[in-house]
């Protein structure tokens, strides 16, 4: 975190053209609404003359004064803070003009990224003009008519194609949110491997308001993702392909409440985001945290797995593939996971004979802010060989080494009778990806 002495970074954009003509009748009234999306907060100014007439962190249908804007220019100047836990620098503002009867005037949006200590601000200015005038003073190109112009900081979850090979730190993972492409190493321990994770949702700017984020039952599309590894085991290299999403969560009244004051006194706070930069980060880290973990959760995830002995990809054969729900439970720092899943072996090193498997586990884990230390135990039933069953227990702690950078380690014993230690170690590091 930046300390008071050094300098916050914030992008300023003087969005264009300049200015923008907002066509209107003789008899309008005008509402103007500013809308801060793509799950962001801020604060928005509205200006006339210099003089501030409107501000709030939210602006929803303010009638304009005709006789203040007559041969006047609106200025909107809004501040963003990035809080969006998907993504972290992305930032989306909807400016519309309205009559009095509900009919658009003019629609602007307009997307660009934020700095890398997470704060942009969006310059406009507006031209108001009677729609006979404007037909003469102006060509059409320059009336902005939904017109577009052109234009991190949670951890990376363990990716669905390192898990189906019982190859991560933690079988029983803790869900957290997919940004838009991470990538995960393991092998401190247990030699090389590597994931990449992409949340196709999140790759493009976004309508979608933090409110709507807090409240969201179904957040399917927000949290689906897919991944693809690279694993070199003892005896073969394998490749994988994975799936995830969230198929349901719900926070409690109190955490939608919490997580709705914090959207709200950020975007304050952003009215002057290098005077309260310490104040807005503190809040924004108990902001995603709230998102990323809500009271109840069901998430999905599915992947495939192929083999080759030889490290050719000509070579490559069938060797697992598997399905699983987590069941997740979050109570302030507690926070605990069921797991049921099903599993289809064909050949996987120290599982040669094809065999079902289903997996019953779960964990339990306690927050101390920057640490996180937990302790699962996964029953492992084989269906067609009743005798061949077997478990995991393992200790897992995992550590934030700086923001999007995270030292994860587990140790215990693992699936099958031989080899079974788990002494592994890895660091997770998530970028955000830009168009």
């Amino acid at each position: 975190m930046k300390t008071s002495t050094e300098q916050v970074e914030i992008e300023t954009y003087n969005l264009e053209p300049i200015p923008r003509n907002v066509g209107v009748e003789t008899n309008d009234d005008i509402f103007v609404t500013v809308s801060i999306v793509n799950g962001q907060t801020g604060w928005s100014v509205i200006k006339i003359n210099g003089n501030q007439v409107k501000a709030g962190v939210r602006i929803t249908n303010y009638q304009l004064d005709r006789g203040q804007i007559q041969d006047s220019e609106v200025l909107v100047e809004t501040n963003i803070t990035t809080i969006n836990p998907h993504e972290s620098k992305k930032c989306r503002l909807i400016t519309t003009f309205q009559n009095q009867t509900g009919s658009k005037l003019a629609k602007f949006v307009d997307d660009h990224e934020a700095s890398n200590d997470g704060y942009a601000k969006f310059i406009a200015k507006y031209r108001i003009v009677i729609l006979a005038l404007l037909f003469f003073t102006t060509s059409l190109n320059s009336f902005a008519q939904d017109s577009k112009v052109d234009i991190s900081t949670l951890e990376t979850p363990t990716s669905p194609a390192f898990i189906l090979l019982d190859d991560t730190p933690e079988s029983v993972e803790r869900p957290t949110t997919p940004q838009g492409v991470a990538t995960s190493f393991l092998g401190a321990f247990n030699g090389a491997g590597g994931a990449v994770e992409v949340a196709p949702y999140w790759l493009a700017y976004r309508d979608i308001t933090a409110e709507q984020m807090i409240k969201k039952r179904f957040p399917f599309k927000q949290f689906l993702s897919f991944s693809f590894a690279n694993v070199k085991g003892d005896s073969a290299t394998y490749v994988t392909g994975g799936i995830r999403a969230r198929i349901f969560q719900y926070q409690n009244t109190k955490r939608k409440s919490d997580a709705l004051k914090l959207y709200n006194e950020i975007g304050e706070l952003s009215a002057d985001p290098i005077k309260n930069h310490d104040a807005i980060q503190k809040k924004k880290k108990e902001y995603q945290k709230l998102l990323s973990n809500p009271s109840f959760s069901i998430n999905f995830a599915s992947a495939i797995a192929a083999g080759s002995v030889d490290n050719s990809y000509d070579n490559l054969s069938f060797a697992r593939w598997g399905s699983w729900i987590n069941f997740d439970f979050n109570f302030s720092k507690n926070t605990f996971n069921i797991l049921s899943r099903f599993i289809t072996n064909e050949k996987l090193e120290n599982y040669e004979a094809k065999a079902d498997l289903i997996d019953i586990g779960a964990k339990y884990s306690y927050d101390f802010g920057r640490l996180n230390l937990g302790m699962e135990y996964v029953q492992r039933f084989n269906i067609i060989d009743d005798t061949d069953e077997d478990y995991r227990i393992a200790g897992i702690g995992k550590y934030q080494l700086m923001d999007n950078v995270y030292l994860t380690a587990s140790f215990g014993k693992n699936f099958t009778d031989v080899d079974n230690v788990i002494a592994l170690a890895g660091i997770s590091f998530g970028y955000s990806a830009k168009q």
